[in-house]
């Protein structure tokens, strides 16, 4: 309802009697005004009706303003539908966009991965028996120290020849490459997780203490684009420690050494032991220094003697 001012008018017990009772039993005096009831005039009929409302009389004049109260809501609009519903749909595409972002991370692949495609053909890498091979032979033959160097194109030649796929704990491997960096050795293929191909990455800080052992530092793992060294490392500590307790690994077994460095950072002691191609002579060497620089490793090998 709409609120106006009535015209003026004089109350005549014959023609607005309903106005007459008003003003005769309510007396409102001056320009004070009270909560009562208010009469509604209609002009059509000269019929009225009495609202609750608020009168207000200025001499002979009435004005009737009826007070407004808010809408409650109905049985079929529940009170803050509109507000869930809306922030609902706010959730939803939060998640549609957190869920794409993830895909897109994940599917990402970094421009320094390009493995080599050479397949499979049985034959073994030139670079390991011409130059890698015999580099190492002939330095532990000579009895003295040595370096081995191995260079970043080599090696990835070497990997490449190699039968891929490969499965490791149920997770299958493929298309590997490896890069020297400044102290980073970085290893690099392509998995599949849940049919979808992720490139992982893993970043190694090879280091000797003051001791002289040697640790693989698992500096970084991720797959895509996304950081996943913490997930890695507390899932791989757990599946090694499982290993422990149910296997019996003998400590000097450089695979388990070199397990330990990589998921405990538990440094060993850098002893490998080399066959000779002539004579079937093994020959103990030590490893006393690593040397990364860019597409290049060069490692220091001496002859072991017992601490």
């Amino acid at each position: 309802m709409f609120s106006w001012p009535l015209p003026p008018h004089k109350a005549d017990p014959q023609n607005d009697l309903p106005l007459y009772l008003a003003l005769t039993l309510f007396q409102p005096v001056g320009k004070r005004s009270k909560t009562l009831f208010s009469y509604q005039k209609n002009y059509y009929n000269h019929t009225g009706s009495f609202e609750q409302g608020r009168i207000c009389i200025f001499g002979e004049d009435l004005k009737i303003t009826k007070e407004t109260k808010p809408q409650q809501p109905t049985d079929t609009e529940p009170l803050g539908s509109g507000n869930k519903c809306s922030l609902a749909i706010k959730l939803a595409a939060v998640l549609v966009i957190f869920v794409s972002l993830l895909y897109l991370l994940l599917l990402y692949k970094p421009a320094r991965y390009n493995p080599l495609d050479i397949g499979y053909d049985g034959q073994v890498s030139k670079y390991l028996t011409h130059e890698l091979l015999p580099q190492l032979h002939n330095g532990a033959q000579r009895g003295e120290p040595f370096d081995l160097v191995v260079t970043q194109k080599g090696i990835n030649d070497a990997i490449a020849r190699a039968k891929w796929p490969k499965r490791y704990s149920g997770i299958i491997f493929s298309a590997p490459e490896v890069l020297f960096l400044p102290d980073t050795i970085v290893l690099m293929g392509t998995t599949v997780l849940k049919r979808v191909q992720v490139v992982i990455t893993i970043e190694l800080n090879p280091s000797l203490n003051e001791r002289g052992l040697l640790n693989l530092h698992m500096a970084k793992i991720k797959a895509g684009v996304m950081n996943i060294t913490p997930l890695v490392k507390v899932v791989a500590g757990r599946m090694y420690a499982d290993r422990l307790a149910v296997v019996d690994v003998d400590p000097g077994d450089l695979r388990a050494q070199i397990a330990a460095s990589l998921f405990n950072d538990e440094p060993f002691d850098p002893i490998f032991e080399i066959k000779d191609i002539f004579d079937g002579e093994e020959r103990k060497v030590r490893v006393e220094k690593i040397t990364l620089t860019p597409e290049k490793l060069t490692v220091r090998l001496a002859p072991a003697r017992e601490r």
